[in-house]
């Protein structure tokens, strides 16, 4: 069940955005106490698809459309509100739209796009923000898909 849960949580996080729209605001907050910075790349992602190979089901193929994925997340409250306003303004200002049928309602999941394939997720919770690039050969149909899975 961990398993299933943190592989839908990376791949929304590889949903995020274009990685250059938002590089800035990671490696300015990466060596602050409470931020980890995780970058995931194609081969890794294609590792973990072969490691399940008895487990052909959905969630695999979704992950082999996926080329990276970058994570930063955040449980410092000193940080975490300033990068979430920070990381929506960068993204707004390379282009990002938002996509509400795949937003939350009260704002603490944002998922904005800029081309086919170029995702941002920004999640917050509290005081803890997680924000997430993604690149690869995913669709908004792909996203609805993943976020259409049950975690349990």
């Amino acid at each position: 069940m961990m398993t299933k849960r943190f592989f839908i949580f990376m791949l929304f996080a590889l949903l995020l955005t274009g990685v250059k729209a938002q590089e800035a605001v990671f490696n300015k907050y990466a060596s602050e106490e409470g931020v980890r910075v995780t970058h995931v790349t194609k081969p890794l992602l294609a590792a973990l698809v072969k490691s399940r190979a008895n487990s052909a089901n959905q969630l695999d193929s979704l992950i082999s459309k996926l080329n990276e994925l970058h994570v930063l997340f955040c449980d410092n409250e000193r940080f975490s509100k300033r990068i979430g306003k920070e990381a929506v303004r960068t993204l707004h200002k390379s282009g990002y739209k938002d996509i509400p049928s795949l937003s939350s309602n009260n704002g603490e999941d944002l998922v904005m796009q800029q081309d086919q394939g170029k995702f941002a997720v920004i999640s917050r919770h509290d005081e803890i923000i997680v924000l997430i690039n993604v690149k690869g050969d995913l669709t908004i149909d792909d996203l609805k898909h993943i976020n259409s899975l049950s975690l349990y």
